[in-house]
């Protein structure tokens, strides 16, 4: 009797499953068809735009996971030397202890360095447009001539209102050329050909600030 009762119930377990694969091979017919040719129409219509969408997801992808890895860092100079450095989201919070005492502010966001003279409101900035082709700098205790860039793919002070003066070339050579760097001689001359090709000399008293298309020494 028990044997009948499994056979029963195996048999009615076969008509379900069967009755189950009947009505997906149904479904498949009547309607893989349609499917795949509106797949192939969709196919066709986004064609045209599949690089433009490739590159807006690469970008954001970028965006999100490489750059925001790294936070945007704020720090304080003096004398040439990073005396306080902070993650720029933490600054607010803390504004009562940040340093006062300073003589420029540095704002890092991926390679483009911002120059504040005091504490802003807020961080947005404006890259120039100008470039020069090159920078030459001397100490004038002697003739060496080293030739220095004010960008390169680690870094870029192409930044509109930066002010590149004596306190920003102590900072800058310790960083970005150390090699160059003398402690005991401060009187330099840079000589500079412009972006229109435009020769000119500066020293420590003067400095140059960065606008979006052009520059003025002062």
């Amino acid at each position: 009797m028990i044997y009948d009762f499994f056979l029963i119930i195996n048999n009615f377990l076969n008509k379900q499953l069967g009755y189950i694969i009947s009505l997906g091979e149904t479904y498949f017919f009547e309607y893989g068809y349609d499917i795949i040719l509106s797949y192939s129409k969709l196919q066709i219509f986004f064609a045209p735009y599949y690089h433009v969408i490739k590159k807006y997801i690469i970008n954001k992808w970028n965006d999100f996971f490489l750059y925001k890895k790294e936070p945007n860092i704020i720090e304080f100079i003096k004398n040439g030397q990073t005396i306080f450095s902070i993650d720029d989201k933490k600054s607010r919070h803390i504004q009562g202890v940040l340093p006062r005492d300073y003589d420029f502010i540095i704002y890092t966001d991926k390679t483009n360095k911002v120059l504040y003279k005091t504490f802003p409101d807020n961080f947005a900035y404006e890259v120039s447009k100008i470039k020069f082709f090159y920078i030459e700098f001397q100490y004038n205790h002697d003739n060496r001539i080293r030739e220095i860039s004010l960008k390169t793919d680690k870094y870029n002070y192409y930044v509109v209102n930066n002010i590149i003066d004596a306190s920003f070339i102590k900072y800058f050579l310790q960083r970005h050329y150390p090699q160059f760097y003398c402690e005991l001689y401060q009187d330099y001359t840079m000589k500079i050909l412009d972006n229109n090709v435009k020769k000119l000399t500066i020293g420590e008293t003067q400095y140059l600030s960065i606008l979006e298309n052009s520059y003025i020494i002062v």
